[in-house]
């Protein structure tokens, strides 16, 4: 009987739909239960238009709005590594501009700190050893914090370099894509409990690289965060040279 309590208690918890307006439209997410504090998570919020086909290798877009309800319950698909392509799951796509917003329940009544957190890798929230969704909401979505982890382009996509920045392959859409998320997070975390003059940007080893470029960059606004938490971060100003490789796989895909 106390299994059969257990079960249903987590079944009610994780069909809580807690749905918040933005302004694209309304998102609904889910409420989880960890002890006896409730934190309200979005999966796969879209922050941007797909980057896919004309908008390839092109800056990310501000997102159109909506009609009904968004489905954040579930998470997309991710943006592909910068590492080799072989063997890729099949839970990476092209579509991958998307943003996870974890929120302790009490901050859509007194608005909390926000973390921007900048993953080393694209790695599936459910499975990252290092920063998963059990562990962001442990550690930090239950303890009066607003957590939001951004998917972003990376490697080829996100880096490509044909030896000068132009308009159909500008530089850097990396960090171009996070300087559009924390754009977004500024202008609409308010409805999901956290407080935009409270944003802290935080990454682990190339999460923590691109802290420091966006810290540093004259390309945003600095009213966006004030507070950078760094693990492991050196941001060398040569990372690894990439326009020999973009240039091989221009060729390799027959693009001249």
């Amino acid at each position: 009987m106390k299994h059969l309590f257990l079960f249903i208690t987590c079944f009610v918890c994780y069909t809580c739909a807690v749905e918040v307006g933005t302004t694209n439209g309304v998102v609904s997410g889910v409420q989880l239960l960890t002890g006896d504090q409730k934190v309200n998570v979005w999966r796969g919020v879209p922050y941007a238009n797909p980057p896919t086909n004309e908008q390839r290798f092109h800056y990310a877009v501000a997102k159109d709005a909506w009609t009904g309800r968004y489905n954040a319950t579930f998470y997309r698909p991710n943006c592909y590594p910068g590492y080799s392509l072989d063997n890729v799951a099949t839970s990476y796509s092209e579509d991958c501009l998307y943003i996870n917003i974890f929120a302790d329940n009490r901050c859509l009544s007194k608005l909390c700190p926000v973390i921007f957190y900048i993953n080393s890798s694209p790695y599936d929230l459910r499975e990252d050893p290092k920063f998963n969704e059990n562990l962001i909401v442990k550690k930090f979505a239950s303890k009066n914090f607003v957590v939001v982890v951004p998917q972003y382009r990376q490697g080829i996509f996100g880096n490509l370099d044909l030896g000068r920045s132009t308009g159909s392959a500008p530089y850097n859409l990396q960090l171009w894509d996070l300087i559009q998320a924390l754009e977004w997070t500024n202008h609409e975390i308010g409805s999901f409990g956290g407080a935009s003059d409270r944003v802290a940007l935080m990454g682990q080893g190339a999460g923590a690289d691109d802290v420091i470029y966006l810290a540093t960059s004259t390309r945003i606004n600095p009213s966006h965060f004030n507070r950078i938490i760094v693990f492991s971060g050196i941001a060398p100003i040569l990372y690894h040279p990439s326009q020999k490789i973009s240039v091989e796989v221009s060729e390799t895909v027959g693009v001249s």
